[in-house]
């Protein structure tokens, strides 16, 4: 008889393994898998026990008598206290998502039914800043989304975020990508990298840019604070920091690369449009000159600015 290629080992919302430790009945816990689990049974166990781990279904998890949620509400598990808190609440450094909130909980309940490890329509988070998730070492890709759309008009957009400021004094990113480079020599490291690229004859009639970072100025007169498009930004973590014995370095690099033959056809390395009479003067440069230093094929060269233009 040959062998079965797949066989049942426990239910569906079940996990069960040997205990390295003692856990109590209904105790909340992490997985390995960072997701939550309720322990079953009636007595709990004690290391060396198989234990059944529940990962999926209702339950009626602890809470304060003032915390409250309204239904579909994230529930998060504040293990240092052993209590169910509010996403408001919650340390997502240390704290445990659950799951969502199936109906309310009021003033005075001392429990909150929750839908455990439920998500809504977002993602949640993986891992914390201790304990990351671990990428095995034959993936490539943690992440891989792949669509295709055949519109022949309107915006089509395969990811949109748009994140709202509501509280004054706040700082915000509406997306943060945070590369590390351990204690290791790396060979690239790019924080984020983003391209376009055609088919063998595609082509556009408007605009193709590899980034493109707009700022929008609102129908009324600003005062204070610095505005830009775009920041390039190289910066120091101590006093230490020094940069100068690295093969080449720069705030910003300009690379015309790919095939010889055609990047040889490259005409223009910054394009200016829409400028007026005071961002773009015509006249004589005067005044106290200095010269902004740039590499061209890794040669020193230097661009002479004034202080004035007549």
């Amino acid at each position: 008889m040959s062998q079965v290629e797949a066989q049942t080992l426990y239910g569906a919302g079940e996990r069960q393994f040997t205990a390295g430790t003692t856990y109590s009945s209904g105790e909340v816990i992490e997985l390995d898998d960072k997701r939550a689990g309720v322990v079953g049974g009636l007595t709990g166990a004690v290391s060396g026990d198989q234990v059944t781990v529940y990962t999926a279904g209702v339950f009626g998890v602890k809470a304060a008598s003032a915390t409250t949620f309204s239904a579909g509400d994230d529930v998060w598990w504040d293990a240092s206290e052993s209590v169910a808190v509010a996403e408001s609440s919650a340390d997502a450094d240390a704290d445990l998502y659950l799951g969502t909130a199936v109906e309310a909980k009021t003033n005075g309940q001392l429990t909150v039914k929750t839908d455990l490890n439920a998500h809504g329509c977002v993602m949640r988070k993986m891992g914390i800043n201790s304990d990351p998730v671990s990428m095995p070492t034959a993936l490539d890709k943690f992440i891989e989304i792949r669509t295709t759309t055949a519109a022949t008009s309107g915006d089509k957009r395969l990811a949109y975020l748009r994140h709202y400021l509501t509280g004054a004094g706040v700082t915000s990113d509406c997306l943060r990508a945070f590369l590390t480079v351990s204690d290791v020599a790396a060979a690239n490291a790019i924080g984020t990298h983003s391209s376009v690229n055609f088919g063998s004859t595609g082509s556009i009639t408007g605009q193709a840019a590899g980034v493109r970072a707009t700022l929008h100025v609102p129908n009324a007169a600003l005062t204070g604070g610095t505005y830009s498009a775009a920041i390039s930004e190289l910066y120091c973590d101590g006093a230490s920091s020094d940069i100068s014995g690295t093969t080449t370095h720069a705030i910003h690099r300009f690379i015309n690369a790919g095939n010889a033959t055609g990047y040889a056809n490259l005409e223009n390395v910054l394009s200016f449009e829409g400028m007026n009479s005071t961002s773009v003067k015509t006249g004589t440069v005067g005044g106290t000159g200095k010269g902004i230093r740039v590499l061209i094929d890794g040669v020193t060269h230097y661009i002479t600015v004034g202080t004035s233009c007549s």
